[in-house]
């Protein structure tokens, strides 16, 4: 006879672990999976898996993803729900979800707060270009308790000198709370250093400190226009060009290094032009 139904009751929210418990003591060992010694289960199982792949496949969702605790939270909800459970709408998704992650977001971001008061924080920021041509700042900020992303700037109908860039920063430590900002982390750029010595002029209790990975790529740059090493550079560069420009001899490169690639130089990362020569040599 098929299984009957199995119905909840009003106990059930307080018996039933929530997902990120259930999770967690599976990884220490604490809990053991559903039972899938059962043919039945097997199949069920396979069936299910198999969807979620195609999901990933579709949507071209990195594989990575499958190594989240978040997405085995959602894998046992969905479980703890049990089979009638409805998936989320567009509109679900776009707007009243979103809302609900924006607040549980903010309740993390309180909990840095605290760590900010007590320890105090070091404000990064990031400036890129998108694939768009928009200027972008990215601001972060940094304490004992980890990093937290706090907010993007759309910075493209700004003129990018230091006193503007002097002016968002000053808002972001007001917003922050001067008293709990050490120091300011920034890139090298002429606009980011005026920035940073308007900072220490206005508020001396904290510092500005240049990005070391900055620094580090600007000596590279600079090791680059030396005349030996910048024609080693060239010949790496052109090397790596005509390889992969070329079927046959990219197919017997890798037939003869067991499939091994060189790293292709960047046209705004000095590294990768060091790490090219470095590949070439294995």
């Amino acid at each position: 006879m098929p299984k009957s139904k199995k119905l909840k009751g009003p106990m059930d929210s307080f018996i039933t672990l929530k997902p990120e418990k259930v999770v967690a003591l599976r990884k220490q060992g604490k809990m053991k999976q559903t039972n899938i010694n059962d043919k039945l289960d097997k199949e069920k199982r396979a069936q299910a898996c198999q969807y979620i792949g195609r999901l990933f496949y579709l949507a071209g969702i990195p594989f990575n993803v499958a190594r989240l605790d978040e997405f085995k939270w959602a894998v046992e909800a969905i479980g703890q729900y049990g089979p009638t459970m409805k998936p989320p709408s567009y509109y679900e998704l776009r707007v009243p979800i979103l809302k609900k992650e924006v607040a549980y977001t903010n309740e993390l971001l309180s909990d840095h707060n605290e760590s900010w008061k007590k320890y105090g924080c070091s404000i990064m920021s990031d400036g890129w270009t998108s694939r768009t041509n928009r200027t972008l700042i990215n601001f972060l900020v940094n304490c004992p308790s980890g990093t937290m992303f706090v907010k993007s700037i759309d910075a493209s109908s700004f003129m990018k000198t230091g006193e503007k860039t002097f002016e968002l920063l000053d808002a972001f430590i007001e917003q922050i709370g001067e008293a709990n900002v050490v120091q300011v982390v920034l890139d090298n750029g002429s606009n980011y250093v005026l920035a940073g010595k308007l900072l220490e002029a206005k508020r001396p209790n904290l510092y500005w400190t240049p990005c070391a990975a900055h620094c580090i790529d600007l000596i590279l740059e600079d090791i680059g226009k030396i005349p030996r090493i910048a024609k080693t550079l060239e010949r790496a560069i052109q090397l790596t060009g005509y390889i992969y420009n070329h079927g046959g001899v990219l197919n017997m490169m890798r037939e003869y290094t067991k499939q091994r690639e060189l790293v292709r130089a960047g046209k705004t990362r000095f590294c990768t032009s060091y790490l090219t020569i470095k590949s070439i040599y294995k």
